[in-house]
């Protein structure tokens, strides 16, 4: 986190939305406030229209009010910009600010998040407001930090982004025939003659839809696909520098951020570029277990720099309104989420809302002052523990990480490769895939980074990359630096088939992998949903396998495992190769997740990685710094006896053992 954002505290509060209230309700809701211990508020993020009723004409009277309001009470400000909402005005102005989604059809003005990201009216609109902003507040020391925009949404396939989309092509092929050759258009004779030639890819010209009506589409030039989501993350990128532009020309330190939620295929790796701070909304569902939410977690934690803190903008104090079921949180899940969160990295617990809305989309979404208009609640008395918990917690803690020694690729150009392509397997979800490997490391207490391919490996003893499908010879490159260093890297099936441009690397896969791996594929078969092979271990285990399958042909690699059953029985599914001062492990097929556990074991045992504390299964040990937090994700009051004395933070005494009770949790040093 860059050392000019200096917080003096971890930050809690949230978004306020005063434009929806008058101002004797402001009063009050400042003093709820704080009672609940609220030190930070968002505002501005949906109100443009009220900085700018009509086209040039700025009022920020009502901004001005709430801020003298929440300053006197002490209460810090992050400034949203508010150009996620454009206001009608601006689409009567110019109707071609609006997105045109992927079966061809130009929105209508209504819901936010519609605008037209290469836009020039809305761009222009943009810089103006934010000047303006800025301008007014730029000497106002009680704003935080600039929440650029607000969570990403959707791509725009207009006609306007199309000649973008040309441009873009242009710039980085050069010339049409380059082009051709690296998409490979003479396939069902494609071939461009021109830039002018492509369109964007929509249903009207490249994808079908729902093929054969068995529930996938598929897109017939792929690259092209690949390329256009690049393209829309770089034009995703530039609105977000321009804002943090507009904002610097006034604000020289300002410190910028916008609130990451992982929607559609944009790269956000490449679009932190333009940001100071990552800040995450998370919104774990009820039934999942830790490790999905832990996992977003620990990608925040690496997008800026490895190992480096972030924010939360944004949690639920109890429903998401948009879940198909609204299940309450049950009492101190509230709390654990956000100490879940600070364990993995966070610097804040900041909720969406403060004040639940009267009406609309969001009237059942949770907030901090229900519509009983008073803290006589269990949430809100559960947040005043929080909000007390959160100023025992030691200021040095902000500045750790939490020092892993193994990393697990999640590339988001990475996951353009695996979903978009036609391939053995159809609807492949490249995060699912990563997160079967993760799981192990976050229920085994391990410290774990999630990493691009782009990043630094070296600080790791080992890496697990898993379907590393589309890979450049740069990123190969630096796995075989790591295996030949020392390092221990596992690969898996469906991994080195092409380039950066879907373009398959001839010679036998795994392509640019094969000699770190020691072996080549001959044949890669796909398995249905119910069908299964065997893993079948040297040491004696036995574990299913399934969704793919690799018919191996080792040259140095050595068998750790064969399989069960079909025509390649009795074959190896699981090898090692020893390469330079180090090796590879390579797992040819899917195993279920007793065979992911025993083959990481067999990893961690050696490249002697440990945990952070053996716990009760129910109960996570996380290590930030020198901290160390107990969690618990059962709804049962658990005893964990500690290794050694350790002070507990949050009841200011030594202790031996702890005991949490349901959804509890303790912070030790």
């Amino acid at each position: 986190m860059p050392k000019s954002l200096n917080l003096d505290k971890f930050l809690f509060g949230g978004d306020y939305s005063p434009e929806q209230w008058s101002p004797d309700v402001w009063d009050k809701d400042i003093e709820l406030m704080q009672d609940l211990g609220v030190n930070a508020v968002t505002l501005n993020v949906h109100s443009w229209i009220f900085d700018e009723p009509s086209d040039g004409v700025f009022d920020f009277s009502w901004l001005d009010g709430i801020i003298a309001k929440l300053k006197k009470s002490g209460i810090g400000i992050i400034m949203a910009t508010g150009t996620t909402a454009p206001p009608s005005w601006l689409y009567n102005k110019d109707n071609d600010i609006l997105k045109t989604d992927i079966k061809g059809r130009k929105f209508k003005y209504g819901v936010r998040e519609r605008f037209c990201p290469t836009s020039v009216t809305y761009i222009d609109a943009v810089k103006r407001l934010v000047s303006k902003l800025a301008e007014h507040y730029a000497g106002e020391k009680s704003i935080l930090l600039w929440h650029l925009n607000n969570e990403l949404s959707g791509f725009c396939y207009c006609e306007h982004c199309e000649k973008e989309f040309r441009k873009w092509l242009e710039a980085k092929y050069k010339n049409i025939d380059t082009l051709n050759r690296r998409w490979c258009t003479a396939m069902w004779g494609r071939c461009y003659t021109s830039f002018d030639d492509i369109v964007a890819p929509t249903e009207l010209n490249e994808l079908y839809v729902d093929v054969d009506g068995a529930g996938f589409d598929l897109d017939s030039l792929p690259t092209e696909a690949i390329e256009y989501a690049r393209f829309m993350s770089d034009c995703c990128e530039n609105l977000f520098a321009i804002e943090s532009e507009c904002i610097r020309r006034y604000i020289p330190d300002a410190i910028c951020t916008n609130n990451y939620q992982f929607r559609d295929r944009f790269n956000y790796h490449t679009i932190a570029r333009a940001l100071d701070v990552i800040s995450l909304d998370i919104y774990p569902n009820r039934n999942d277990p830790p490790y999905e939410a832990c996992f977003n977690l620990d990608i925040a934690r690496n997008f800026k720099e490895q190992d480096n803190p972030f924010i939360i903008m944004e949690m639920t104090p109890n429903h998401a309104s948009w879940a198909p079921v609204c299940h309450t949180k049950r009492p101190g899940e509230v709390a654990r989420i956000a100490i879940n969160n600070i364990a993995h990295g966070a610097n804040s617990a900041l909720y969406f809302q403060i004040r639940r809305t009267p009406a609309g989309f969001e009237k059942f979404h949770g907030a901090m002052i229900s519509h009983s208009g008073h803290l006589d609640t269990r949430i809100a008395k559960e947040l005043q523990q929080l909000s007390s918990d959160l100023r025992k917690l030691p200021l040095d803690m902000q500045k750790y990480g939490l020092d892993a020694r193994v990393a697990i690729i999640h590339d988001w150009d990475e996951k353009l490769g695996v979903e978009i392509p036609c391939s053995v397997q159809k609807n492949i979800d490249y995060t699912r895939e990563v997160k079967h490997y993760y799981r192990y490391f976050n229920e085994k207490n391990i410290n774990i980074d999630v990493i691009s391919l782009d990043q630094d490996f070296s600080r790791y003893s080992v890496i697990i990359a898993p379907v590393v499908c589309m890979l450049k010879k740069e990123y190969a490159e630096s796995f075989d630096s790591f295996v030949s260093n020392g390092g221990c890297l596992v690969l898996t099936y469906y991994s080195g088939y092409t380039d950066e441009c879907d373009y398959m690397y001839l010679g036998g896969q795994p392509g640019p992998l094969r000699q770190i791996a020691g072996l080549w594929v001959e044949e890669l078969d796909a398995l249905s949903a119910k069908e299964k092979n065997t893993i079948r271990f040297t040491d004696g285990y036995v574990c299913e396998s399934g969704w793919m399958c690799d018919v191996l042909r080792l040259e140095s690699a050595k068998p750790l495992a064969y399989y069960g059953s079909d025509y390649y029985k009795d074959s190896p599914c699981l090898t090692e190769n020893y390469y330079g001062k180090g090796k590879c492990i390579y797992i040819g097929t899917k195993p279920d997740d007793g065979g992911v556990d025993h083959i990481l074991d067999m990893v961690v045992k050696e490249a002697e990685l440990v945990p952070v504390m053996e716990t009760p299964k129910s109960v996570s040990a996380v290590k930030r710094g020198p901290y160390l937090f107990l969690i618990n994700f059962s709804e049962d009051e658990t005893i964990v006896k500690l290794p050694n004395t350790m002070h507990d933070i949050l009841e200011n005494n030594d202790t031996c053992s702890v005991s949490l009770k349901a959804n509890g949790y303790a912070i030790l040093k």
